[in-house]
């Protein structure tokens, strides 16, 4: 591997927070262990799972990758992102990353992690808390997909963080961020929140979300609820 490729692996895995604990000196060795592979694939291929490759996450490193579920594209994922990782303790990876574009991987096998995991318990204490948000996030968006509609779940978080003694939502504006919340898409969200926009309940500024009124955010609730 050309040490500009491992200096780049480095500074991505820097990145994520699993490893944002691990020093430099750790990710290097890390990359060149002996069971790391660097996959170069063309467009059309399968990066991931990769022939005689098990147990190993991967980081995009350039190119194009999407996620295909049954077939379907679910998701498309950038240069830099680590995928697979949370699979390696538990459960296999279904999904199927297809290459969009020319470009290469790095495939990092579970006995490398590991190895930094017991050489850093920082690093295993960034990988745990990296699981349980996974699992809350999974386990959020399976309650809320048995919850009622876009529009009354919307309602609902809006209603459970509204300020004290105000009409702010104590939210951050992170349209991405809310949708994992509820358990919806982006897109969906913002139906949700035009609708609600359009009914009176709530005004977008450019401060965040305020309610205007309770009552209709409520009458959204009670609605799917019937």
């Amino acid at each position: 591997m050309r040490k500009e490729t491992e200096q780049r692996a480095v500074a991505l895995l820097q990145k994520h927070p699993c490893f944002a604990a691990a020093t430099q000196q750790e990710l290097t060795l890390l990359v060149r262990h002996e069971t790391t592979l660097l996959r170069e694939f063309a467009k059309g291929q399968t990066v991931f799972p990769a022939h005689g490759v098990s147990q190993a996450f991967g980081l995009l490193l350039s190119g194009g990758c999407v996620v295909k579920r049954g077939g379907r594209i679910v998701k498309t994922l950038p240069v830099g992102s680590v995928f697979a990782l949370e699979t390696l303790f538990g459960g296999s990876f279904r999904d199927v990353l297809a290459a969009q574009a020319d470009g290469k991987a790095l495939l990092i096998a579970k006995e490398a992690l590991e190895e930094l995991m017991r050489a850093d318990f920082a690093v295993a204490q960034g990988f745990l808390a990296f699981l349980s948000e996974q699992i809350d996030a999974l386990s959020g968006a399976a309650a809320a997909a048995g919850s009622g509609s876009a529009e009354s779940r919307t309602a609902r978080l809006l209603l459970e963080h509204q300020k004290p003694g105000g009409n702010e939502v104590a939210l951050a504006p992170d349209f991405g961020k809310l949708a994992r919340q509820i358990g919806v898409s982006k897109d969906a969200l913002s139906r949700a929140l035009d609708r609600l926009t359009a009914a009176g309940a709530i005004g977008l500024g450019g401060k965040g979300i305020v309610i205007i009124s309770r009552e209709k955010l409520l009458q959204f609730i009670n609605e799917n609820e019937e």
